[in-house]
């Protein structure tokens, strides 16, 4: 371990070519396309919500495919699945057709992924920078020493997720680029939520991604210490590409997504466009060296703490703070009502998330918040997953927050430490109670007894002792009400290794 650490090193001499948002929407198809409604809601943005996965692949495929100057794509994760070379694809072609196509991807997902980066990379009008890469450039196994031995910086992650067109539309929201976010896996797949913005906001997202973009941590694929490129090796990986995309016949969405169809795409959005002022928050990327707060956890702080009667989350992974356990307390003298839509044992695909988050569950209860947990196999997959996933568990993906059926946050950020403490994140902050209202929806269905567990105390805890009470959990099976004393549906090996991961000290890290 020590070797691998000593020997691998990053480059020291990076020269990174400065590169700005395209500025000029309004000269581009998407800024006449938009212009009407923009002219008829002046300092504000157009916001469709992307809820289904069919719904957030299409649309991502539909503004590629009009874009005329720019593509700018942050991402924490992109598969090399199905879904993930359909998005490249239409991403290849925009190149080929003139427009300028920068893709920025977290190194923590990407081992492995060099070459197929490096081909990319090298077509015309495309470049691809990793955000702080390991030295190390082959397997997990190879990676993990360096891990241990530069944890202090290889914990930080950019877990941001953007995607903007010539500067007129954004997709901001908690899906990565992945089968398993849109839908389409056959064994596992999220319950997410996205939004598309169209207007001055995305604008301010894009200043978030120049700043990436530009900075230090951020290094064109081209210089890292990876295996050489070979020419021949690079063409067959196109070949094989293209055959792959081609060959994509039983995709249950539409995969010739041209012409008419897009333009259909894209009329569905617009005539159910919210209009609304917005802003976007997003941490400064030099929040990976350790030393800088998150402006983005302080915004969504402030949201919190000014609620007046509700505040309703969506959070996959949640661990509080301190801090964050005293405030319902304060709040329910006010009134306002805490409610907590989150993933169970047998739904969260991260199983070191649940063991933090169980640690705190018995003191969120007890604080006065409403929890519910959502189920593996729950009601609602029927509506949000493709005929050939619809077997699959389900997992609970999508990061809101709505304060008083009046203000969405809606982002990246999964409300635990590492969120607020070690990874980067992207959001936007929505006034608009037409969208809060639609958003507290989706949660609310989603916390419907046949889609999730409610956790209750069972048998309060001691006087000041919380964690001594006992839980149960209240849900629908077969159309009758169950209450279970026992985390649902979890077996031995996952129960074992949730014992496993609550023995160890990840209260800061997860």
């Amino acid at each position: 371990m020590v070797l691998a650490v000593a020997c691998a090193s990053l480059p020291e001499q990076v020269e990174r070519e400065p590169a700005v948002a395209f500025a000029e929407p309004e000269s581009t198809w998407l800024g006449r396309y938009f212009a009407d409604g923009m002219a008829e809601h002046p300092g504000e943005n157009g916001f469709a919500l992307l809820a289904s996965g069919r719904q957030a692949l299409l649309t991502r495929l539909a503004v590629i495919e009009v874009a005329e100057k720019s593509i700018d794509a942050q991402y924490f994760i992109w598969h090399g699945d199905d879904s993930g070379r359909l998005v490249m694809d239409a991403l290849l072609r925009a190149a080929a057709r003139g427009v300028r196509v920068r893709l920025l991807i977290d190194d923590a997902h990407a081992q492995g992924q060099d070459l197929a980066w490096k081909t990319i990379d090298a077509e015309p009008n495309i470049e691809v920078r990793i955000f702080n890469p390991f030295a190390n450039r082959g397997s997990a196994l190879s990676r993990g020493p360096e891990m241990i031995g530069r944890l202090g910086r290889l914990q930080h992650r950019m877990h941001n997720k953007l995607l903007a067109v010539d500067g007129q539309v954004g997709i901001v929201g908690g899906r990565n680029i992945g089968d398993e976010y849109f839908g389409v896996d056959a064994g596992f797949n999220f319950h997410d939520l996205d939004v598309l913005a169209s207007g001055p906001v995305v604008g301010d997202l894009l200043e978030g991604f120049d700043a990436y973009w530009n900075s230090e941590w951020a290094y064109p694929i081209s210089v890292l210490r990876s295996e050489k490129k070979d020419p021949e090796r690079s063409a067959e990986l196109r070949v094989r590409f293209a055959r792959d995309v081609a060959a994509l016949d039983d995709f249950p969405y539409p995969t010739a997504f041209r012409g008419d169809e897009v333009r259909a795409q894209l009329d569905g959005l617009q005539d159910r466009f919210i209009w609304a002022s917005a802003r976007a928050v997003f941490d400064v990327p030099t929040k990976v060296s350790g030393d800088e707060s998150s402006e983005l956890v302080e915004a969504l702080r402030d949201l919190v703490l000014g609620a007046d009667e509700e505040v309703l989350i969506s959070s996959p992974y949640f661990s509080p703070s301190e801090a964050s356990l005293e405030t319902p307390d304060t709040a329910l003298q006010r009134g306002v009502v805490h409610r907590l839509l989150t993933n169970s044992a047998a739904s969260n695909n991260i199983v070191p998330a649940h063991s933090v988050y169980k640690k705190y569950r018995k003191r969120v209860l007890a604080s006065g918040v409403r929890i519910h947990e959502l189920q593996a196999e729950p009601a609602l997959r029927r509506d949000y997953l493709a005929p050939r996933a619809a077997g699959s568990r389900v997992g609970l993906h999508a990061k809101v927050v709505v304060v008083d059926r009046r203000d969405v946050f809606i982002g990246s950020y999964n409300f635990n430490k590492a969120g607020a403490l070690l990874s980067t994140e992207t959001a936007l902050i929505v006034s608009s109670p037409v969208l809060a209202e639609e958003i507290a929806a989706i949660i609310e269905d989603a916390m419907r007894p046949e889609n999730s567990w409610q956790v209750v105390l069972d048998t309060p805890g001691k006087p000041g002792k919380p964690k001594s009470g006992s839980l149960a959990w209240i849900g629908v099976r077969d159309g009758r009400e169950v209450r279970l004393t026992g985390e649902p549906d979890t077996g031995f090996f996952r129960t074992l290794s949730i014992g496993f991961y609550s023995l160890l000290p990840l209260k800061e890290r997860i």
